[in-house]
Parts: structure tokens; C-alpha cells; sequence
């Protein structure tokens, strides 16, 4: 879903906390750089980033293949990320080129891989290869409009949870719970995802989505009574929806994880995705721009929870010298 700078829950939230703490706000670049003063200190948020983490660990958020290597250099487990540039960056590139290596990749990991942009967010340019056909397909859609880009072993996951940790506190932590839809025994799934998706513009998004993994299921009839989970991202924009944990041991064992990684990056204020297949623990991915639009769109109660974090994330900024 794209949204307008002007329409985004961060400014709308920004704005609010400034005129209710007595900040200065200045804005720029149509609402993407917001200037905030108090006190004769002047901190800023780009986009979603925030004047808390060092340029080097913020930088590493940002490419998946770097966070993927240095958390595998400290101990830490994570889903790998492995690196292709685009072969016009030839001076980078071996002179043997790209393919070679993807094919092997491709076949080492039971041919089924995940090739997404190595800067991307929010599920967008990620794609699910099983065949030399979707590799390829894939590949040259990304590097059409990427520089470089990330092949990974796709996983079965069990479960995926999302950390929010400012300082040494996990802020908010919860579940992306799939979109499920129920079999009646007579209805395409295209049918049952028009008819029980609150939003046109969602039903219409996750139609496209299987299209393109599967478009044979979405003529198919689900049995009465059959569930069926309609995607294999786990992205709130991708209609996945976020159910806050509750169980304290699970919580605080993800905490731990989570911490782990922002010591290794030198980082004050993440997001952290871990996923769980066959019951262990790994880091999907780190970042450091903190975009929670899907989730402060839930509901009343998860706006101003996510008011709340970026209110002790601004003041946190302008408390330091």
C-alpha cells in the first residue's frame, strides 16, 4: 500500500507529541524529514530513522546480506542472505558473472529459494523461485530497478515475531499471524477472499499476490470447513495481522536475541524479526527505520501504543547532549 507522505501514522503521531510536549516541529521534503527542537537541541527522523543509532550500524540495517554475515560472525543465528550485484557493476562482478553461482545456490538449497532486493522493506520485491524459470524471472525483475540483490534458502517458518526495542526495553513484541481463509465446499478462493476481506483494496492485493505464486489455487474450491492460509509472507502489509505476545518466556527469550543483535550492531532503537522453523530461533532481518504503519492502523489501542513508542524514542533524542 502506498501512502503519501502527509498520510503517514509517524507524522500524524509526530505532530501530536510535538504540540503536546512543547517541541518546535519544522518539516521538509513533503513531511519526510521532520526537524524537531526543545531546549536548544535539534534532532531529526529521515523517513522512519531516527537521531538514535550510529551511522555504521544504521547503514548495516539496511543491507540484508551485510546484517545477515556480521550476525553469523558473532554467534548469532540468521537467515542467510547471500549477496549478487547487477553485472553492469562490473568492476564487482567475477568475470563468470552471476548465473553460475545462482543456479548452484538454487540447487544446493532443494531448489527453493527466496530472491528479494537486498535494501527492500514491508514484503515488496520478494519472490518465491522453485524453478530455473521463476529464478530467472525473478533475477532479471530485480535487477531491473536494484543494484544488488539477496538469495535466500526459503524456510518453512512456524512462527515470525517482530521486536521493538528502545535502549535495553522491548518496547512491543508480537506474532504476524497469516491471513486464513474458510472453505464452504462451493466458492472459488478467489470468491471467499473478495467476500470476507474488509478492505477492497486488500482482497485485491492478495488475489494478485497468489497469482503470481499459484494462479491455478485461486480457481480452486477449498473444502467446507478447510483452512487455508493465503500467503507465505508474514508482512502486515501483506495482510498479515500483528497479535501481541503474551507468554512472558517466549517474550523474553526473543528479547534476548533481539538485544544480542543490537550490542553486535551498536544500536539504540530497532525493530528485530526473528522467525522460528523446527522449533529453533533465527534473525530474519534488523531495521533500523521504525515503520509501523499496518500496525497503529489496527486499531485505536495500537495507534497510541505506537504514539507512545516514538514519544520516548523522540524524547530519548532530545535528552542527549
Amino acid at each position: 500500500m502506498q501512502i503519501a507522505n502527509r498520510e503517514r501514522m509517524l507524522v500524524r503521531a509526530v505532530k501530536e507529541i510535538a504540540e503536546e510536549s512543547g517541541i518546535k516541529l519544522d518539516t521538509f521534503s513533503q513531511d519526510w524529514i521532520l526537524s524537531l527542537e526543545k531546549d536548544n537541541r535539534i534532532r531529526h527522523i529521515f523517513g522512519y530513522n531516527f537521531d538514535l543509532n550510529g551511522a555504521s550500524g544504521q547503514l548495516i540495517t539496511q543491507d540484508k546480506c551485510a546484517a545477515s554475515e556480521l550476525l553469523k560472525h558473532t554467534g548469532i543465528p540468521a537467515v542467510e542472505h547471500r549477496l549478487f550485484l547487477r553485472p553492469n557493476l562490473a568492476g564487482y562482478v567475477a568475470s563468470e558473472g552471476n548465473w553460475r553461482e545462482m543456479l548452484s545456490y538454487f540447487q544446493r538449497n532443494d531448489s527453493d529459494i527466496v530472491c528479494k532486493s537486498n535494501v527492500g522493506t514491508g514484503g515488496h520485491e520478494v519472490y518465491r523461485a522453485r524453478t530455473f524459470l521463476e529464478l530467472e524471472r525473478s533475477v532479471h525483475k530485480l535487477f531491473s530497478s536494484n543494484r544488488a540483490i539477496a538469495l535466500s534458502p526459503f524456510i518453512n517458518i512456524e512462527s515470525e515475531y517482530r521486536l521493538l526495542i528502545l535502549g535495553r526495553t522491548c518496547e512491543l513484541a508480537y506474532e504476524k499471524v497469516r491471513p486464513k481463509i474458510l472453505g464452504d465446499g462451493y466458492s472459488t478462493l478467489s470468491e471467499i477472499i473478495l467476500k470476507n476481506s474488509p478492505a477492497i483494496d486488500l482482497a485485491v492485493n492478495l488475489i494478485a499476490e497468489l497469482s503470481q505464486e499459484d494462479s491455478a489455487l485461486l480457481s480452486s474450491i477449498p473444502k467446507q470447513g478447510e483452512w487455508i492460509t493465503l500467503s507465505w509472507k508474514h508482512n502486515l502489509g501483506k495482510g498479515a495481522k500483528a497479535v501481541e505476545i503474551s507468554d512472558e518466556m517466549l517474550k523474553n527469550s526473543l528479547s534476548a536475541i533481539a538485544l544480542s543483535c543490537m550490542d553486535a550492531l551498536n544500536l539504540s532503537f530497532v525493530s528485530v524479526d526473528i522467525v522460528r522453523a523446527e522449533s529453533e530461533f533465527s534473525v530474519m532481518e534488523i531495521n533500523s527505520g521504525i515503520m509501523m504503519e499496518s500496525y497503529s492502523r489496527q486499531g485505536e489501542r495500537e495507534y497510541e501504543k505506537t504514539k507512545e513508542i516514538y514519544r520516548k524514542a523522540i524524547m530519548s533524542m532530545l535528552s542527549r547532549p
